[in-house]
Parts: C-alpha cells; sequence; structure tokens
C-alpha cells in the first residue's frame, strides 16, 4: 500500500514534534532551575527572528514542489532523530 502524505501533513508533523520537544526541555530545564535571567532576555531578544523564520518558511514551502519538500522534510526528521538518541 503505497502512502501518500501532503506537506500539510508534514509540516503539521514537524511542527507537532518540535513542539513535544521544547516544552518537555523548558519543563525539565524550569524544574532543576536551568533558566537564567540572561537566558530569558535572550528568548525575547530573538522573538522576532522566531517569527520571521515562521513567516519565511511559510512562503518558501508554498513555492517548493511536493516531492522535494517531502524529501526535505524527511531528511529533517531522520536528523532531529539522530540528534534526540544522542
Amino acid at each position: 500500500i503505497k502512502r501518500y502524505y501532503t506537506k500539510l501533513f508534514f509540516r503539521t508533523q514537524m511542527i507537532f514534534i518540535l513542539m513535544v520537544s521544547t516544552t518537555t526541555r523548558t519543563i525539565v530545564y524550569f524544574l532543576h532551575k536551568a533558566f537564567s535571567t540572561n537566558l530569558l532576555i535572550m528568548a525575547l531578544i530573538l522573538l522576532p527572528a522566531l517569527f520571521a523564520g515562521i513567516l519565511t518558511g511559510s512562503k518558501v514551502t508554498k513555492k517548493v514542489n511536493e516531492s522535494l519538500f517531502n524529501r526535505i522534510v524527511a531528511s529533517v526528521l531522520i536528523i532531529i532523530g539522530i540528534k534526540l538518541i544522542i
């Protein structure tokens, strides 16, 4: 059975995986008091870059063909999986 996933499906999965990973790390760091004032200030300073990246990613996603997008997303997921294992 051939499965065909759309760009929307891959983007949704990627967002979910990154959201769960980031939320988990944030909770663990918070519980271990690993946040400093400087870190929180840096996070606030970088928020505009986060939103710029989100907008850029949305525009690029619309312009990339389905096959290339699937290969890119699969590669990124593999890299993230390897980083989580290591």
